[in-house]
């Protein structure tokens, strides 16, 4: 990942504007849920492979934790899955498949 000579590659733009939308989406649907959350910490890797001539991106790998009191694994989980799947970025990324794994911070 990045440069020394700071050129990003758009697979790195792709990656921070699926963690930035996913982090500021989390913090919204926690906020519906009356849950205020202490920490979001989001990493996305994004897979290029070549496909049909060219190249395409085929995954977007997601890890978040959270530290959000008032909610247990389970119900974080849902609401993360909520938040990932009404993400402006995980919509216009919708022809490649994303995996999230997501739990409460320890």
């Amino acid at each position: 990942m990045g440069e020394p000579e700071g050129t990003t590659s758009p697979e790195e733009l792709i990656a921070a504007a699926q963690s930035s939308c996913l982090a500021m989406n989390l913090a919204g649907v926690l906020e519906k849920e009356n849950l205020t959350p202490k920490t979001i910490d989001i990493t996305a890797a994004v897979t290029v492979e070549a496909a049909d001539g060219g190249l395409s991106i085929s995954t977007v790998d997601i890890t978040l934790r959270a530290d959000v009191d008032g909610v247990d694994a389970d119900r974080f989980g849902q609401l993360a899955a909520a938040a990932k799947d009404t993400c402006p970025v995980s919509r216009a990324l919708a022809g490649t498949t994303i995996t999230m794994d997501a739990a409460l911070a320890s």
